[in-house]
């Protein structure tokens, strides 16, 4: 019997445990949806040594330890979800190497340290970015509102500093944008609308309605 060639391999809402597999990685596949199972353990670094990977949803598992540097190598990844689950560490600056990257989810983990994995001229697709109930802290990640088809960009309860950066105001395209709690922290108790823009002209450029 010939070996079968899988491009897709969805697992989604079962009751699977256990490290993932590491022939969950074969070489032809594209797309990999675990999504809602009870997957533990760390990331293996070589088990997405590949270019070819499309889609990676591993969201609502107990997945822990770091994101591997290794997944900077996903060039053709377009949608990336490890959200809610038990990762921490830092998001590794070889994210930004994810060219064809457009949906970015690691919200609802422990993950902390600041945002350097965007880089808006070699991520020009990027629609939608979820970092929301981290650690992350350091400034927002300016460059990434001048993706042109950046639509929603949440950073709910996490712990910036700094500004909102004047970047905000090129990103046309933005329909959303989330950051609650940015200065719930003692260490966040800070002035986060920039300076030069009156109350008048920071509700015009985020097209809010909010009592002063």
């Amino acid at each position: 019997m010939s070996s079968v060639t899988l491009g897709s391999l969805e697992l989604n809402n079962n009751q699977l445990e256990g490290m993932l597999p590491r022939q969950f990685a074969s070489g032809s596949l594209q797309v990999l949806e675990l999504s809602d199972n009870w997957f533990t353990g760390p990331l293996d670094s070589e088990m997405f040594n590949t270019t070819v990977f499309q889609q990676l949803l591993l969201n609502n598992n107990k997945i822990s330890g770091s994101i591997p540097v290794t997944f900077g190598r996903l060039s053709q990844l377009n949608y990336f979800d490890l959200s809610t689950n038990l990762l921490s560490g830092s998001l590794p600056p070889e994210l930004s190497r994810m060219a064809g990257l457009q949906k970015f989810f690691v919200n609802k983990n422990s993950l902390s340290g600041s945002i350097e994995c965007f880089n808006s001229i070699l991520q020009q697709n990027i629609t939608n970015i979820e970092l929301a109930n981290n650690q992350f802290t350091g400034v927002l990640p300016a460059d990434v509102f001048n993706v042109d088809t950046l639509q929603t960009f949440a950073a709910v309860s996490n712990c910036f500093t700094g500004s909102i950066p004047l970047d905000v105001c090129n990103a046309h395209g933005l329909t959303a944008l989330a950051l609650d709690g940015l200065h719930t922290a003692s260490s966040c108790h800070i002035d986060l609308l920039p300076f030069k823009l009156t109350k008048y002209q920071i509700l015009k450029c985020y097209n809010l309605e909010f009592r002063i």
